[in-house]
């Protein structure tokens, strides 16, 4: 059976002043309920530590994960960034020194992309600036090597004109020959002042004077088709250091591009709006019409020299309208209007930017 364990404690029993031993006395303790709180404690002990083991198994993995997993998002941060992707960023909750380190990598993702437009901007007006000198080049090489020759066959056919002798339909014939000499003398003018690249006469110019000036000088053509013209003109507007001259060039060859485009009886319309309220804050020019619009897909080419839609025209006059701008420091684009027409916008720099 089961024995119970007992705790015996004995002592003797003498008389006072006798050597004499009378008995013993014993006594006997179980040890049941000792053991038994032993065991309890040994139990109690035993969870307490497993509890502890599987406690520090977990406070483990959550540490390594908060520790890894950032470290795992930066580590593909950066092989994005070395295949060119720098708009990636890191999102993290962290506020210790991993929060810290990945909020300066998104800041550094955010400088190398602003540092690769800025390169990218610089190659294509390095590309640009490039290509107007080998076309300088050769404009140069043309006017020189054609104007001499063009001039004598201008002078001899002019002097053929002038003779009695000739018939009505000869005559006719000469004077087709001087509209072909015309018309290579303009487009050799055309390249000449499209590679040259003179200074601007800035100084303070009310922006909507501008455009109401080159209306003016539009106006006979567009009453010629009965064109509607729809203004939007916003009030009030602070003037902008630009040259005057340059930017109604630039308007009066959007003006008559636009004209060509349309129908008869059909509508240009024409605003102008302040795209910021700050001191000297960049005003928006959009020239829009309901005319069949460029194809999207000539977007890209339609500022290039010599790229052009129309059957007569040399290509140069939407190549001009960006160098102009760009002199002034502002942008110039198409785009769509919601149907098949197109829209140019114009941004230009206030009296106080550059």
């Amino acid at each position: 059976g089961y024995s119970i364990p007992i705790l015996e404690i004995e002592t003797p029993l003498f008389v006072e002043r006798s050597p004499r031993r009378w008995g013993a006395l014993k006594i006997g303790l179980s040890m049941e309920d000792m053991y038994a709180e032993i065991n309890q404690t040994r139990l109690k002990l035993l969870l307490i530590g497993l509890g502890a083991i599987f406690l520090g198994i977990i406070g483990a993995v959550v540490l390594a994960k908060r520790i890894t997993g950032p470290m795992k998002k930066l580590v593909e941060g950066t092989v994005k960034i070395s295949r060119g992707d720098f708009s990636h960023k890191i999102n993290t909750q962290s506020k210790d020194e991993i929060g810290d380190l990945a909020n300066s990598f998104n800041e550094m993702s955010k400088q190398l992309l602003i540092s690769r437009k800025k390169i990218e901007l610089a190659n294509k007006k390095l590309i640009q600036a490039e290509k107007l000198a080998s076309i300088g080049r050769i404009s140069a090489t043309i006017a020189h090597e054609i104007r001499n020759p063009l001039t004598s066959v201008k002078l001899n056919i002019q002097k053929l004109s002038e003779s009695d002798h000739l018939s009505k339909l000869e005559k006719g014939h000469l004077s087709i020959s001087q509209e072909g000499i015309s018309q290579i003398e303009n487009f050799i003018k055309e390249m000449l002042n499209f590679t040259r690249v003179s200074e601007l006469n800035l100084n303070l110019f009310p922006i909507d004077q501008i455009i109401e000036s080159s209306i003016k000088m539009i106006n006979d053509s567009m009453e010629l088709k009965q064109i509607n013209l729809e203004k939007d003109i916003q009030e009030n507007l602070p003037p902008a250091m630009v040259d005057g001259d340059k930017i109604r060039q630039v308007l009066l060859n959007i003006f008559r591009n636009a004209c060509e485009a349309v129908e008869q009886n059909g509508k240009i319309r024409i605003s102008l709006t302040q795209v910021s309220k700050d001191s000297g804050g960049k005003v928006k020019i959009e020239i829009s019409n309901n005319g069949i619009g460029i194809p999207k897909k000539d977007w890209e080419n339609i500022f290039e020299p010599f790229f052009t839609t129309k059957s007569s025209g040399f290509g140069l006059g939407l190549a001009n309208a960006r160098k102009i701008i760009e002199q002034h420091h502002g942008t110039i684009k198409i785009k769509g209007t919601g149907d098949e027409s197109s829209c140019f916008e114009i941004i230009l720099p206030g009296q106080g930017e550059k």
